[in-house]
């Protein structure tokens, strides 16, 4: 590469060089690596910044949607999909991940009333277990990180599933559970596809959707160890168009140029 850039009339071109992202996506991820720029002739790119709700409207199939946590990416894969819109929740591990889990905390048929003291109980149960098994400090605190972002996830289905029993007179059940998230992961043709940062490595699409962005960044920016960082730098470079910054505290008006970024 360096021989090469010695070459008159040869563009200067570094390893870091991402001949995927456009210009404003390189600007962004800059913050989080010291060795990045955009390829010569780069597109110039989009960042739209918008509310949590715009999301739904915003995205369609081809797209690429992530998040730090999986709750927020199998609440979104719901709604999309209660919309009729065709939806793919990467990483199959997930599946097996939940399923103990589900089996261990919705043990007998639920009604929507009782999910929330249901994971509770088992929320406490596997605080006593990491305690007894002598987790403490920075490790405890991860693994409570990872089994609420889990739990949550639960939650999101577990209520969708007894909402729909309800109105059938039937209550939901851990298979109900396991069915629905199995929907969401099994793989499909052309559809929204969704996944946590660590899944999305290698990923790219022309839209990109990034979940809670601003504290995906701020961890970034906030990251000693740059694990944070790294993922901050995945998360906005994913894109070769347009990067969507979804944030609950900001809304924006729907973009009018949207419809001009299809994908093939």
């Amino acid at each position: 590469m360096s021989r090469a850039a010695d070459l008159p009339g040869t563009a200067d071109l570094r390893l870091t060089v991402t001949f995927r992202c456009p210009q404003v996506a390189v600007d962004l991820a800059a913050e989080f690596t010291d060795d990045i720029k955009a390829a010569p002739g780069a597109r110039h790119g989009e960042v739209v910044p918008g509310s949590e709700d715009e999301r739904l409207t915003w995205l369609r199939p081809g797209d690429l949607v992530m998040a730090r946590r999986n709750a927020p990416v199998v609440s979104l894969a719901l709604k999309l999909a209660s919309l009729g819109v065709p939806v793919e929740v990467l990483g199959h591990d997930l599946t097996k991940l939940l399923e103990g889990h589900v089996g261990r905390a919705l043990a007998y048929p639920f009604a929507l009333s009782e999910i929330e003291g249901r994971l509770s109980e088992y929320g406490m149960a596997r605080l006593q277990e990491h305690y007894e098994s002598g987790v403490r400090g920075k490790a405890l605190r991860r693994q409570l990180r990872e089994d609420a972002d889990l739990l949550a996830c639960i939650a999101t289905v577990a209520g969708e599933v007894a909402w729909h029993a309800e109105q059938e007179g039937a209550r939901g059940t851990a298979a109900g559970v396991m069915a629905v998230l199995g929907s969401l992961l099994g793989a499909k043709g052309r559809a929204v596809r969704l996944c946590t940062i660590h899944k999305a490595k290698g990923l790219e699409a022309e839209r990109v959707a990034v979940l809670e962005a601003e504290e995906v960044m701020e961890a970034g920016r906030q990251d000693a160890q740059r694990g944070d960082r790294a993922l901050a730098f995945v998360a906005l470079t994913r894109t070769k168009d347009v990067l969507f910054l979804a944030s609950a505290e900001t809304s924006t008006p729907h973009p009018e140029g949207e419809g001009n970024h299809e994908t093939d």
